[in-house]
């Protein structure tokens, strides 16, 4: 439905404090508006304006995000800039790309006064415009461009897209601002710590808003990491080699009636990754399997393989897009645990949502956030009392 694309153009338009938001389709002599917010007659009723109109061609003719503050002033419009007489004066837009790569339209908010945006307005922009594609690479999008009407029924699927929109604002944006609030706190009690002695009172409630703070703080990374905005540094891992060294931390995290069993492959088994962010994958993983076994006894088999996968073989969960064919490096983690039912399986990947009592349900998140970081895949395989497979693919070094 049209009507919750364009409360997802609102999302924009709240996140980046602009007037106008726009989830646009360029076709060759106009623009199709699939959700917009602030738009004026007679585009509103429409949702077709003239390229004449549309800042949104300068994204397809340079294949990449477009960011202006002033349209008199910026050089990005040498290509193409409607002018103030329309009152369109500041843009941003990040291209949404078909599954052939492509750019088939935009994400955009757009300002009729010079605006200075925000550093991590085309970070937002971005994961709304990974939501959106999600729908449109299943070949909605061709179908609304050829009719030009709400012929389509998006609502269950862009129902869960919305909430993956909405909660990746949130982890980019208010994860950010909470974090720097966290700062503030643990440095303020850690001085308050300095003046009051151990035998105090006070020091055994300081220290508490200290490690609760510090738990905040680690849950807030955590958002930054399934947002996609939390980068981290690459370098050669050597894959077997880093689960080597793991060994003993996995089989300390894991309960004693669960057995940890290794298989890594005998091909080496490297690639460019953060080394943190993949412990933290291998580690997420490895508890969440131990959680699904639960106090009974049970085991779980951690494999490393190199693939080379063709065209369409590996689907990614939620948005149903295909890795690109190629060499990757596979970490699967199985167990032998209850399993999970297909309406479970397909929201496991949400920030939040959890079977467990005293979970968060970021766990999984953050795997996704990290593995789409490195350009990777995930897959899940579970039935009802039949365990859970786990796999995480990386594009080979």
């Amino acid at each position: 439905m049209t009507a919750q694309f364009d409360r997802l153009a609102r999302v924009v338009a709240r996140s980046v404090q602009a007037p106008i938001a726009l989830i646009t389709l360029v076709h060759s002599d106009y623009t199709y508006l699939v959700g917009m917010s602030g738009v004026t007659e007679p585009w509103a009723s429409t949702r077709r304006a003239p390229l004449t109109a549309s800042l949104c061609q300068n994204v397809v003719a340079l294949d990449a995000p477009v960011l202006i503050t002033e349209i008199t002033s910026d050089q990005t419009t040498a290509i193409y800039a409607p002018g103030p007489e329309l009152g369109l004066m500041a843009y941003a837009g990040v291209p949404l790309r078909g599954a052939d790569g492509a750019v088939i339209g935009t994400v955009c908010a757009i300002d009729q006064v010079p605006h200075s945006w925000g550093d991590d307005v085309l970070d937002i922009l971005a994961d709304i415009a990974e939501v959106v594609m999600s729908e449109f690479e299943r070949g909605t999008a061709r179908d609304v461009a050829a009719t030009g009407v709400d012929e389509i029924d998006y609502e269950q699927a862009f129902e869960a897209s919305q909430r993956l929109a909405s909660l990746g604002v949130l982890a980019g944006g208010a994860a950010h601002d909470f974090n720097n609030l966290l700062v503030a706190v643990l440095g303020n009690a850690e001085l308050a710590l300095l003046g009051v002695s151990e035998s105090s009172p006070a020091a055994e409630n300081i220290t508490s808003i200290i490690a609760a703070a510090r738990s905040a703080a680690a849950l807030a990374q955590q958002m930054l990491v399934y947002a996609g905005r939390r980068k981290a540094r690459v370098e050669p891992v050597d894959v077997n080699q880093l689960i080597t060294d793991m060994s003993q931390l996995l089989m300390a995290a894991v309960p004693r009636s669960i057995t940890v069993v290794q298989q890594l492959g005998v091909v080496p088994v490297q690639f460019r990754a953060s080394d943190v962010q993949l412990r933290q994958v291998v580690m997420n993983l490895i508890l969440n399997a131990a959680e699904a076994i639960g106090t009974r006894s049970g085991e779980i088999t951690l494999r490393t393989d190199v693939r080379i996968l063709n065209d369409g073989e590996w689907l990614m969960p939620q948005s149903g897009r295909a890795l690109p064919p190629g060499c990757y490096v596979v970490i699967e983690v199985s167990d032998t645990g209850c399993g999970m039912p297909p309406e479970l399986q397909a929201r496991i990947f949400e920030p939040f949502v959890t079977t467990k009592a005293r979970g968060h349900g970021l766990g999984l998140a953050v795997v996704l956030g990290i593995v789409r970081q490195h350009d990777g895949g995930v897959s899940v395989q579970s039935s009802v009392g039949g365990g859970t497979s786990f796999a995480v693919a990386f594009p080979c070094a």
